[in-house]
């Protein structure tokens, strides 16, 4: 499953970019909460949720996923 995950991301290099500036941005979000505006905690959890399920996708979308 990790080597799939590896390939995948090896092939598509702009999603695995964009995966990890968004779970990073998530983070980043939270850790500098005062400054980010009326709802940080909302923000954080939604750009790490986002760029987790973009992380998880490639799973769901393989012939012998894990659903399949």
């Amino acid at each position: 499953m990790i080597k799939y995950l590896e390939n995948y991301f090896k092939k598509h290099p702009h999603i695995n970019s964009a995966t990890h500036f968004l779970i990073g941005l998530g983070a980043g979000v939270l850790m500098a909460r005062p400054w980010f505006g009326p709802h940080p905690l909302r923000w954080g959890l939604a750009l790490l949720g986002i760029g987790l399920a973009v992380h998880i996708y490639p799973l769901l979308t393989k012939k012998k996923g894990l659903f399949k």
